[in-house]
């Protein structure tokens, strides 16, 4: 049995490292040790940089509810989530109910400039013990609209652009080895009057596409299984190969509907090189792909931000910040500016006490913490951006006092 003394220790020291990974200070003791320097300023390189102020806007919840997650952002400012159990629709300061599917519950999960919105209807749990999902349309004059479903499986919206075009993927579900797992999963673009249009990778040589935007021409950006051999990627030495047990890697996908006579559209892998996974999140108004490409020396993995424009790569590296960042749903907007969460280690007492996540934006050519740039947000601790739109404006999923809520952050015009 833990004697008593070692006991109350061992309790303390959970809980001071719960304090020092939620943000809080401590009485009495001394600050965390941080990649980032003292009291966890900015790196040197950005402690110098002019703030643009921001207007700091939480959007509140739905009646009866008391916690809100937002999904995406359009460039009028226009704001699609979830708050209880519903799903809303926030504008101009006022928050409303998107009427669900009978039996669904709405997840939105992209809004355009018409303010029409697409996402995942969750039906009840079925028998084979999944959850039913149904790509949605919602618009001011059709109401909520089930995009259907090809050969009857399931489906799921990822992103629409200004011409109501839905990218996403279908699937079917089968038993396999006792496990219920998807199967026939392919990539979906769906077009006003036209209806579903598979994206056909196995013309090109890949298969289980994974669609994450498309821009207003209808080009599709993601990342896919390709197969390649690791020399067509630029791969040279053994020593880059990571031990994947035979696994293939995701790599990065642009596919452009009308570049190509052919009917199925042109398939374009950006090359990387001696990247041995990647993958590409947003294409922006200029044609400019925004991704994250990975490398292995000896098993260790290295991640890097990149830029493709016309077969031209600009690699950006870990954009300046001493630890690992994620850009899941990042959006690349027309100035290169973007968004993502970096993932601080602290560290207490010589020991390592777990990681802290910092919201970012890219802009100028630095990545800016907005927790430790903007004092207006220091008691948040902002969990990730969702988007920066063309305006500038940044969305953003937070705690405070332990519940969960979203800002949006405007920047104020200059006179």
């Amino acid at each position: 049995m833990m004697p008593r003394f070692m006991l109350l220790s061992f309790v303390a020291s959970v809980a001071v490292g719960a304090a020092l990974l939620a943000g809080q200070d401590v009485a009495g003791l001394p600050p965390p040790t941080s990649p980032l320097g003292d009291a966890l300023a900015l790196p040197t390189s950005q402690a110098t940089v002019a703030a643009p102020p921001y207007v700091v806007t939480d959007l509140g919840t739905l009646p009866g509810a008391n916690e809100c997650q937002v999904r995406a952002l359009n460039d009028r400012g226009q704001v699609v989530g979830q708050s209880g159990d519903q799903a809303f629709l926030w504008e101009n300061g006022r928050m409303r109910v998107l009427p669900p599917l009978p039996g669904y519950t709405l997840q939105p999960r992209a809004i355009n400039n018409r303010k029409q919105v697409t996402g995942v209807a969750w039906g009840a749990v079925s028998a084979d013990i999944d959850r039913q999902r149904r790509a949605f349309v919602w618009d001011e004059r059709g109401g909520t609209r089930d995009l259907g479903t090809p050969e009857g499986e399931i489906t799921e919206a990822f992103n629409i652009n200004d011409a109501g075009q839905v990218v996403g993927t279908s699937f079917a579900l089968e038993m396999r080895g006792g496990q219920m797992r998807q199967v026939r999963k392919r990539a979906f673009v769906w077009t006003p009057g036209a209806g579903f249009r598979s994206l056909d990778a196995a013309s090109a040589g890949g298969f289980l596409v994974s669609p994450a935007a498309l821009d207003e021409r209808g080009r599709v950006v993601g990342c896919w299984c390709g197969g390649e051999p690791p020399e067509a990627v630029g791969i040279t030495s053994p020593r880059q190969i990571p031990d994947t047990d035979g696994a293939f890697p995701l790599r990065a996908f642009v596919w452009d509907p009308i570049s190509s006579l052919r009917q199925r559209g042109e398939w374009v892998r950006p090359f990387l090189p001696g990247a041995w996974g990647s993958s590409a999140l947003s294409i922006n108004t200029t044609g400019t792909v925004l991704g994250s490409l990975t490398r292995y020396e000896n098993q260790q993995a290295t991640k890097s931000v990149y830029l493709w424009q016309n077969g031209r790569v600009t690699e950006r590296g870990g954009l300046g910040l001493p630890g690992p960042i994620s850009l899941r749903g990042a959006r690349l907007n027309a100035r290169g500016e973007f968004a993502g969460t970096y993932e601080e280690s602290v560290v207490y007492a010589a020991e390592y006490v777990g990681q802290r996540q910092h919201a970012f934006v890219y802009r100028n050519g630095r990545a800016l913490l907005l927790d430790k740039w903007l004092p207006a947000l220091r008691d948040w601790k902002l969990r990730e951006v969702i988007g920066v739109n063309e305006r500038g404006q940044l969305l953003v999923n937070g705690v405070r006092n332990e519940i969960n809520r979203a800002l949006l952050l405007t920047p104020r015009r200059t006179p």
